[in-house]
């Protein structure tokens, strides 16, 4: 996949939360992570463990962005099917279900126009992962802790080491 191309299509919101969760993710204690939503924590658990030692040098929100697109870790819609589109009145978001031949569940996409064009908001995508992360983490019967670090730890294949919620050093 095209990761600087995918890039391009966030919003400034978007590449903005990223750069604060890049911040956060190269400084952040324990406890200023922990405070986090849960989809955040994951993303700078995430950033954690995806780049290691590079974790310090510069890469800004559409940076990280592209790495997880041309690495994998995140997929385009782009081979999905739009099974429904749900603009709001005023024009500047947009809501789209897509629906993949190896997936039972849609997916929910959200959209914002800017400057000329629909960019993706992952912040609006974000809130709406804390409510079903919270969820999991409950049905799962873990603390929402546990949880992301189990969630982690099924995506990479491994053990999630407790340093993790520490900055780098």
């Amino acid at each position: 996949m095209n990761g600087p191309a995918a890039a391009a299509w966030l919003s400034k919101e978007s590449v903005a939360r990223l750069e604060s969760m890049l911040e956060i993710a190269r400084k952040g204690k324990k406890t200023e992570v922990q405070a986090l939503g849960m989809s955040d924590r994951l993303e700078v658990l995430r950033m954690r463990l995806l780049l290691k030692g590079d974790i310090n040098k510069p890469l800004d929100g559409r940076g990280y962005y592209a790495k997880l697109v041309s690495s994998g870790w995140v997929t385009s819609t782009s081979d999905m099917k739009r099974v429904k589109v749900q603009v709001e009145p005023s024009k500047t978001r947009a809501t789209v279900m897509y629906k993949s031949p190896y997936q039972v569940e849609g997916v929910m996409g959200y959209w914002v126009f800017e400057d000329g064009a629909w960019k993706e908001d992952q912040v609006l995508d974000r809130q709406m992962q804390d409510a079903s992360l919270r969820a999991a983490a409950q049905e799962e019967r873990k603390s929402e802790n546990d949880y992301l670090l189990w969630v982690l730890g099924e995506q990479l294949e491994m053990k999630i080491p407790a340093t993790v919620w520490d900055p780098p050093r």
